[in-house]
């Protein structure tokens, strides 16, 4: 018993889990673990290593988070799998930081503007990045990349006030 307790003691000791990621490469092998990945390096930001391991379909629920650390030099390997955004959701957005991707296709993603103003008027929102927004902030290569079937489109106008 009293192992048990100190075993238990250390693990809640050890801080917060850094989920599917082990010092500073995360491993993904479903849209889950590349949510949490991406959630770590926002979190901590530093230079990461992310090593997709399966194709991964997001749903409505799974928004990947955006890079957006300055301090952020983020590698993505592909493996040659593919990021299916299931007509529903969009890629990667990277606001700061260097980021690399390799050997994966993006494919399936939309990026949609919201609407403009209900009484007021006013155009929609521009929709950025349907497979990768890239911000001034960061800078993006990539390498061996396949985009196939992405979009970007802005939201509708809102309705025109009384005038």
């Amino acid at each position: 018993m009293i192992a048990f307790l100190a075993s238990l003691v250390l693990l809640l000791a050890a801080g917060p889990v850094r989920a599917q990621c082990v010092g500073n490469v995360c491993t993904v092998a479903n849209a889950t673990d590349l949510v949490n990945a991406l959630t770590t390096i926002d979190n901590a930001p530093g230079t990461y290593t992310v090593n997709i391991t399966a194709n991964i379909t997001l749903s409505a629920g799974t928004t990947l988070p955006g890079i957006t650390g300055s301090a952020n030099n983020v590698t993505i390997n592909g493996g040659g799998f593919t990021l299916n955004g299931g007509s529903v959701q969009r890629g990667f957005f990277v606001y700061q930081g260097t980021v690399a991707i390799n050997n994966l296709t993006i494919q399936n993603t939309t990026a949609t503007g919201g609407t403009g103003g209900a009484n007021a008027g006013g155009g929609g929102g521009a929709g950025l990045g349907g497979a990768l927004f890239v911000a001034s902030g960061a800078s993006v290569t990539v390498s061996n990349v396949v985009l196939s079937n992405n979009n970007a489109t802005g939201g509708t106008g809102g309705a025109g006030g009384d005038g």
